[in-house]
């Protein structure tokens, strides 16, 4: 009985408190509403890491008392994915996301390439959410993506191809990565860039990349060379070059 009792008046102060608005869940339930938003849309490609309140204040609209909480969240990849969206609409307004490589129109489509992610990225989100009061505590009734921030990109083949390579023979080339793409550079001293045309970036598919195309001054012959380029990815540190730029073509290059 007398447990009963105390269950009763823990209970009934428990419920006094939270009326009160001494326990807090506003947090809580915006961490539970963007992680469901999070995995639902990505069908489960992606999950919340974490959510942290940054600041917050109260409005009241209409009548209707609400609460506005701002917040930092980190979300990481579960899978291999390519996410579309563009510069003027952002990336993550939503979690959709496709498992297979989208095809040109649909890349052309999104005006921007979508960003391909591999296992293992994570990337910082920051938002708010409006909070609605009732009767039983507060539910979420909007989420708003503000910015974001890819820390990693995960787990891609193609990174591996990012960096200088040096081959037994003395020629030298790099990679770097930027917003359009995978881009060859030349850095051997017998061939000089003339041209790097927005066609020059390459991609990656089934262990080779290609689609480079520039043009190249060999000082050794004294001529303009036109070069379309790819690579074979042998493992992590070993490529060998496959174009059909005459000196260059079958080179093996080892990582520097």
């Amino acid at each position: 009985m007398k447990k009963s009792i105390l269950a009763i008046v823990i209970g009934l102060f428990l419920a006094m408190f939270n009326s009160c608005g001494v326990i807090d869940d506003k947090e809580s339930k915006v961490h539970d509403f963007l992680g469901q938003k999070v995995s639902s849309e990505s069908q489960g490609t992606i999950k919340l890491n974490n959510l942290k309140k940054t600041n917050g204040y109260g409005q009241e609209v209409m009548g209707m008392k609400m609460y506005v909480l701002e917040w930092s969240a980190e979300i990481s990849v579960q899978s291999e994915i390519w996410k579309a969206g563009n510069n003027l609409e952002g990336y993550w307004n939503n979690f959709s996301v496709t498992m297979e490589k989208p095809g040109f129109w649909d890349a052309y489509a999104s005006v921007n390439m979508p960003k391909h992610l591999g296992i293992g990225a994570s990337i910082v989100l920051t938002g708010e959410s409006s909070l609605h009061k009732t009767e039983k505590g507060w539910i979420v009734r909007e989420l708003k993506i503000k910015t974001y921030q890819i820390l990693n990109e995960g787990d891609l083949p193609e990174n591996k191809f990012i960096g200088n390579w040096a081959s037994d023979n003395a020629r030298y080339c790099k990679f770097i990565k930027t917003d359009k793409g995978i881009k060859y550079i030349s850095t051997d001293e017998n061939w000089q860039e003339v041209n790097l045309w927005d066609n020059s970036f390459m991609e990656y598919n089934n262990g080779v990349l290609s689609g480079g195309y520039t043009e190249l001054f060999s000082k050794a012959a004294g001529e303009l060379v036109k070069c379309n380029f790819s690579f074979k990815l042998i493992d992590s540190s070993t490529i060998i070059s496959q174009s059909n730029c005459g000196g260059l073509d079958g080179i093996t290059y080892h990582k520097k």
